[in-house]
C-alpha cells in the first residue's frame, strides 16, 4: 500500500516562542535559538515537530506531536518511526515516548547537506516534511529565521490545551455555494406511517388509567380504551351483537336440519342451497362486528406514538368518529413554507440542513437518510407560502408536530470560500476567525461572511481556499489571546 502524505509545512516560532529549548540542552539557556516547526497532514493524523536547524554532524533533538484528526486527541499508541533523507543519505530511527501521551522524543545527525525531508510513520501512514541540512551552523540558523512565523495578531494555544478540550482544525473550501433559504418546517408523519383509531359503534368511552394520553408509546395490538353501548336506548351494540349472534345460530340450525332431510330427499337441494346461502350471509354478519356483548375494545394497530387523542373517558361517540391517532415516526415529511419569489431557486434543490428550535445539533438532508421531495405547484388562499416537502428517517429523533429549523439549498455556480460556520467568532458586530500558524499559533483574521445552510458559511472576504482553520474551540483560543499568552509552549510538561 502507497503511504497518504498530505499537507505538509515548515515554519519557525518567533525568538520569543522559544521557551521549549530546555527539553533540548538541559540547564542551558538558548532564548534566541531558532526552532524549525514542522507540520503535517495524513487524512487520519497531525503530525507537529520541533526540530534544532539541521547542521551536518551535530545532533538535532526532535519533540514531536501525533495528534489523530477523529477526534483531536493525542495518539495512545506507540508505534512511531521516523527517518532523514538527504540527497541519498537516509537514516531512521524509533521515536521514544515522552511519557505524555502523544508526545515523542527523537533525533537527527545529518551527514549530508542539502535538500531533503523528514517523515513520520504512524500506523502505517507516512507524513513528510521538506528540509534543508547545512554545513555551517550559521547557514542552519539563517535559514530557519527565514521562515519564522510572525503576527502582530497571533494567539498561542498549546497542545496540551487543546487535546483537553472540545477542539478542531479544518481547511477552508472553495467549493460551489449557491442561494441558501432559511426559514421553519413543520415535522409532520408520513403517509403509511400514521393510522387512526375510529369507533365502530355508537357508545361511551371508556378509559383505563394513563392508557390514552398523547405522547405516549404503544405496541402494535394493545388495548387503548373501550366503547360501551351496552344500556343505551338506540344503538345498543350489545343487542346488535346478540341479534347477530342469534340470527347466525338460527340459521346454522336450519341449514343442518335441512342437510340432514336432504339425504332422504324430503328437502330439494335448492331449498338446502338457500339455507346455505342464509346460513353464511348470517355467519358473515356476525363474524364482521368487531365488537363482543362488551363493546368495541380499540387496539393500536400500529407500534408507535399517541400523536392525538381526541375524546375524553365518559364521552359519548357515534359510529366511524376517530378516537385516536398513533405515528410509528419512522418516516417523516417536513414540510417547509417558503415566500414565492424563492421559486426559480427551488427547482435546483441540492440539499437541505436541520436544526431543533431549542437544540444545538444540526443535521444534513443525507445524514438522516432524506430526500427532496420539492416545492408544490400550488398554493391556497389562506397561505400564500409555497410549501417544500423534504422525507427523511426519524435518526434526529424529531417530534411530529413540532417545528424545526431549516436551511434549503439550492445549486450555485461560481465556487466561493467556505468554512464551517463553528469557526466564526463574533465581536461587536464584527467576525473574524483563528487561522492556524502552527498547530499551537493562530493568528485572529476578520472576514465577512455571506450566505449560510447552517453547517458552513460563504466568506466573501478575508481567506483563500485551502487555509486551516479553528473549527471547534475558537472562544477558547480567543480567551487565550485575551489573557496575553504569548509562549506557545507555556504548559508543555514533557
Amino acid at each position: 500500500m502507497l503511504p497518504i502524505v498530505l499537507a505538509v509545512s515548515v515554519a519557525l516560532l518567533p525568538a520569543c516562542h522559544n521557551a521549549r529549548n530546555d527539553h533540548h540542552h538541559e540547564g542551558e539557556a538558548h532564548e534566541h535559538e531558532p526552532v524549525l516547526v514542522l507540520t503535517s497532514y495524513s487524512s487520519d493524523w497531525e503530525i507537529f515537530a520541533e526540530s534544532h536547524p539541521l547542521v551536518v554532524g551535530e545532533e538535532a533533538p526532535v519533540l514531536c506531536h501525533v495528534t489523530g484528526l477523529e477526534d483531536f486527541k493525542p495518539y495512545s499508541g506507540s508505534n512511531v518511526t521516523a527517518f532523514l533523507k538527504v540527497g541519498d543519505s537516509v537514516m531512521s530511527t524509533s521515536a521514544e515516548p515522552s511519557g505524555t501521551p502523544g508526545i515523542f522524543n527523537l533525533s537527527f545527525t545529518p551527514d549530508a547537506e542539502g535538500e531533503g525531508s523528514i517523515g513520520f510513520v504512524v500506523e502505517g501512514d507516512t507524513l513528510t516534511v521538506p528540509v534543508k541540512s547545512f554545513r555551517e551552523e550559521e547557514e542552519a540558523h539563517e535559514y530557519a529565521e527565514s521562515l519564522e512565523v510572525k503576527s502582530s495578531n497571533g494567539a498561542a494555544f498549546p497542545k496540551e490545551k487543546s487535546w483537553k478540550v472540545d477542539f478542531a482544525t479544518e481547511e477552508c473550501r472553495i467549493e460551489p455555494f449557491g442561494r441558501v433559504i432559511k426559514t421553519m418546517a413543520r415535522v409532520m408523519p408520513s403517509q403509511g406511517e400514521e393510522a387512526s383509531v375510529s369507533a365502530l359503534v355508537d357508545g361511551i368511552v371508556s378509559i383505563p388509567g394513563g392508557s390514552l394520553i398523547e405522547g405516549r408509546e404503544v405496541s402494535k395490538g394493545e388495548s387503548l380504551c373501550r366503547i360501551v353501548g351496552s344500556g343505551m336506548v338506540e344503538g345498543n351494540s350489545a343487542v346488535r351483537y346478540a341479534e347477530a349472534e342469534s340470527e347466525c345460530n338460527f340459521a346454522r340450525s336450519e341449514y343442518e336440519r335441512k342437510l340432514k332431510l336432504s339425504k332422504d330427499r324430503i328437502v330439494s337441494e335448492s331449498e338446502l342451497q338457500r339455507a346455505k346461502a342464509e346460513y353464511e350471509s348470517a355467519l358473515a354478519r356476525f363474524n364482521s362486528l368487531k365488537f363482543s356483548k362488551e363493546g368495541q375494545n380499540l387496539v393500536s394497530p400500529i407500534h408507535g406514538c399517541l400523536t392525538e387523542v381526541r375524546v375524553t373517558n365518559g364521552q359519548f361517540v357515534r359510529t366511524g368518529e376517530r378516537i385516536a391517532t398513533v405515528s410509528s415516526s419512522r418516516k417523516l415529511n417536513l414540510v417547509a413554507e417558503v415566500q414565492p419569489r424563492y421559486l426559480g431557486s427551488l427547482k435546483n434543490i441540492t440539499g437541505a440542513t436541520f436544526k431543533p428550535m431549542n437544540g444545538d445539533t444540526a443535521w444534513t438532508l443525507e445524514a438522516p437518510g432524506g430526500t427532496a421531495i420539492g416545492p408544490g405547484s400550488a398554493v391556497s388562499q389562506d397561505n400564500p407560502l409555497v410549501p417544500v416537502t423534504f422525507s427523511v428517517d426519524n435518526k434526529a429523533d424529531f417530534i411530529p408536530g413540532s417545528f424545526v429549523q431549516v436551511w434549503v439549498k439550492t445549486a450555485g455556480e461560481a465556487p466561493v470560500v467556505t468554512v464551517a460556520s463553528s469557526a466564526l467568532v463574533e465581536e461587536l458586530g464584527n467576525f473574524f476567525v483563528y487561522k492556524q500558524l502552527t498547530p499551537e499559533y493562530f493568528e485572529k483574521v476578520p472576514v465577512v461572511p455571506g450566505a449560510s445552510d447552517g453547517l458552513r458559511t460563504e466568506i466573501r472576504e478575508g481567506l483563500q481556499g485551502g487555509e486551516r482553520l479553528v473549527t471547534k474551540g475558537a472562544v477558547l483560543v480567543k480567551l487565550a489571546q485575551a489573557s496575553g499568552a504569548l509562549d506557545p509552549h507555556a504548559g508543555h510538561t514533557h
